[in-house]
């Protein structure tokens, strides 16, 4: 908003509006907020915003992969489960997968610009689209995407992404990271098994950079076990990044 007597607006990040309505007089809007109500009292404060931009619930997850790759980053310190690589993180949560598991882009783009006013420092972006500059036809190059990561960047995020997977690729290995990992700027990561092959798990056999530009995965115990590949593997530089960062 451009008029004049709006002296504090959206773009200053303040807690409250001011706008003038008379030359002796303004008017000042203010909203308390809260973090979104969560059933785990350890998670209370934990979680800083949730937004969905598909729809539904975003502290329902209907896929499973947020919430292992927010567990991976900012697990609690208990005697539950695993402990994240930054436990004292709080999240900013953008549900960008609908129900069938397509993402739209538009609801990616506008996820990343909403989680980049919120002041998140790290950006997990653990999906991809497949990349060849041999073929434009099957190039899933968005500029929507790319203008967003590039608007998080300059406002000072770090943004991780995942660098591919084969049930995306039209040969195996692929030769080419993902979008968005491909873009400046943007830490691309895969995955190793502990003996430096590629993960036995469904969509993990993907690109040869996993087998040069490549991150252990998590192999926690019991029932929240579960192979993981690149997408996976993206909470391991967002955790350190998170701490390093605070």
């Amino acid at each position: 908003m451009t008029d004049p007597r709006l002296l504090v607006g959206r773009e200053t990040f303040d807690d409250a509006g001011v706008f003038v309505i008379a030359p002796d007089l303004a008017l000042v809007q203010t909203v308390d907020f809260f973090a979104p109500i969560v059933d785990d009292p350890y998670l209370f404060g934990q979680i800083a915003a949730a937004r969905s931009f598909v729809g539904g619930d975003p502290l329902v997850d209907t896929e499973g992969h947020g919430t292992l790759v927010a567990g991976e980053i900012a697990a609690k310190l208990d005697t539950t489960g695993i402990v994240g690589l930054d436990y004292g993180a709080q999240l900013v949560i953008a549900k960008v997968v609908r129900a069938d598991g397509t993402i739209p882009i538009q609801a990616e783009a506008n996820a990343i610009r909403w989680v980049a006013d919120q002041g998140a420092r790290v950006i997990n972006l653990s999906l991809g689209g497949v990349r060849d500059p041999a073929q434009p036809n099957r190039d899933t190059f968005s500029q929507l995407e790319a203008d967003a990561v590039a608007y998080a960047t300059a406002k000072g995020a770090l943004l991780v992404a995942a660098v591919g997977n084969s049930d995306e690729a039209y040969a195996t290995p692929w030769p080419y990271a993902s979008w968005p990992s491909a873009l400046p700027h943007v830490i691309g990561v895969g995955a190793l098994t502990r003996s430096g092959s590629v993960p036995d798990c469904p969509g993990c056999r993907s690109t040869e950079l996993e087998r040069k530009l490549a991150v252990f995965a998590t192999a926690a115990s019991g029932p929240e076990a579960a192979p993981t590949g690149p997408c996976g593997a993206c909470g391991h530089p967002g955790g350190p990044g998170a701490c390093a960062l605070n």
